[in-house]
């Protein structure tokens, strides 16, 4: 019999590593350059995986691999509008207090959301069948993660979910992040009544008896195959089969969602609409009867916060087909279109964790210590007494031990979030990652310093020098700013090669 060539684990990594440089947008031109040749079937060269092959195989088609990804960088880039590669308007900064924000992006979902600290996550089309068995998971369950609250309202076309498989094309989704969840009414909130998943809505109820509602919408496509699986086509269908009726898709959607807004408009609610229109905004009609000055009087925010029309907001269009519309008794402190990638890589899932965690010894007394110096700041126990005592009727007693009772959960928010601090874990070790990590936090300790907040020089010195940092106390401020955007940099090329600092964190282990 014949024997079979062994194969070392090092050079399966290397393969691997190769295979990962498809994912071209999580590397700079540069590191690309670097990469090994992938074949017209999207795999890498297998030469140099088994003891016979030559050391030197690895690097044969080094100077071919640089001129075809080049080329095919230049091919995909040239037919992508310049619109959706820049940012249009003001990318968010620190979110203020009482403001929240709303993204429509799916892929790096969750990387984004912690970024930008969103409150609201609307999500347009996104392709699953919520009854398939694969997709057991939920929204909420996706994006837990943190020590943030989660609620979702998600919708798929119910009609067809059991004769496909776990995607259908079309599906609308919100997802609902943190504080912002004790306005957040349950019951109000959900689906469209077709069961088509033409629009998710989720209703939030403030003081004075204001209410507002945030709107996620999709109108679909034409499409004039009638066997297709499209969103179009499922809309027709059962509109034929359950209403025999011939009305085109879009329209439909269209009249259901205005009259449905103008009655909610006419209860005094105020609006929010996000919806991937799939026409032009600004000339078609869902767009102008959105902005009806004689009707719902709508603002698209992004061109009305930035002054300037919107453009191509699909990286193979030329149209605005993408929006977000306010009635005007919102006020929007901030708007803008981020840019669109070429390449959108796999998806990052982190396991979930709190702050409290019982189990350390120091990280339950420090959230016990913060609980209580609170409720002695703010005399909890005392109110109590008061309350019982002085509280007059039953009803006056309860409104003043609930009020005790609300403030308590504030406090006990506070106290976990000091307890401890929890990593994020998108940039997994290596000792290269920990040197740049710890150049970052050397640089904003300095600036600390010149800010008269850090008085130990001598401690600052020695961090600074064990990190590489040249005479760090005679730095200006333009210096360590310079300094820091560079480490950031760095760190922010550490957290897109994941996967390959890990793959040769795994070599030297087994080598």
């Amino acid at each position: 019999m014949g024997q079979m060539n062994r194969t070392k684990h090092g050079k399966v990594l290397s393969a691997l590593e190769k295979r990962a440089l498809r994912y071209k947008n999580r590397f700079s031109r540069e590191e690309l350059k670097d990469g090994n040749e992938i074949d017209e079937t999207g795999t890498v060269a297998t030469e140099g995986l088994t003891d016979e092959d030559s050391v030197n195989s690895d690097s044969r088609g080094d100077e071919k691999c640089r001129a075809e990804i080049l080329q095919q960088e230049m091919i995909e880039a040239s037919g992508v509008s310049d619109d959706v590669l820049k940012v249009h308007g003001v990318a968010p900064g620190s979110k203020p207090d009482g403001v929240f924000r709303d993204n429509d992006k799916l892929e790096k979902a969750r990387e984004i959301n912690d970024e930008l600290e969103v409150d609201v996550a609307c999500y347009n089309e996104h392709r699953q069948n919520l009854m398939h068995k694969d997709n057991r998971n939920g929204f909420s369950q996706l994006f837990r993660g943190g020590e943030a609250e989660v609620r979702s309202v998600a919708a798929h076309n119910t009609h067809e979910g059991k004769e496909v498989g776990r995607v259908q094309e079309g599906g609308t989704a919100m997802v609902l992040f943190g504080q912002l969840i004790e306005q957040y009414d349950f019951e109000a909130s959900g689906r469209e009544d077709s069961g088509l998943s033409r629009w998710v809505v989720m209703v939030f109820r403030g003081e004075n008896g204001i209410t507002t509602r945030i709107v996620c919408g999709y109108n679909p496509c034409y499409n004039r195959k009638k066997q297709s699986k499209t969103s179009y086509q499922q809309a027709r269908r059962y509109y034929i089969t359950k209403e025999k009726h011939l009305t085109c898709p879009r329209k439909r959607f269209q009249d259901d969602l205005i009259n449905q807004l103008v009655q909610w408009r006419e209860e005094g609610d105020r609006l929010i609409v996000c919806l991937d229109a799939n026409e032009d905004i600004y000339t078609k009609e869902i767009g102008r009867r959105l902005t009806a000055a004689d009707g719902l009087g709508m603002n698209e925010v992004v061109g009305e916060y930035t002054g300037s029309k919107l453009g191509a907001t699909y990286f193979r269009g030329t149209k605005p087909i993408d929006g977000v519309w306010a009635t005007n008794d919102l006020q929007v402190v901030g708007a803008c279109v981020m840019p669109a990638e070429l390449v959108t890589p796999p998806k990052i899932v982190r396991l979930a964790a709190r702050r409290l965690n019982t189990k350390i010894p120091h990280v339950a007394e420090k959230y016990q210590a913060t609980l209580e110096a609170k409720m002695v700041e703010h005399k909890l126990n005392s109110r109590l007494i008061d309350a019982e005592r002085n509280g007059g009727s039953v009803e006056e007693i309860r409104k003043k031990v609930n009020g005790v009772d609300k403030d308590s959960k504030q406090y006990m928010i506070h106290a976990e979030s000091k307890c401890r601090k929890i990593k994020s874990g998108r940039i997994p070790f290596s000792p290269e990652a920990s040197v740049w990590i710890r150049r970052r936090q050397v640089y904003e300790s300095l600036l600390r310093r010149l800010d008269g907040k850090i008085r130990n020089r001598s401690n600052l010195r020695r961090s600074a020098q064990r990190c590489g940092i040249s005479n760090p106390l005679k730095l200006s401020r333009r210096e360590i700013h310079h300094g820091s955007r560079f480490v950031r940099r760095s760190v922010n090329t550490l957290r897109g090669m994941g996967i390959l600092i890990e793959g040769s964190i795994f070599e030297i282990g087994w080598q």
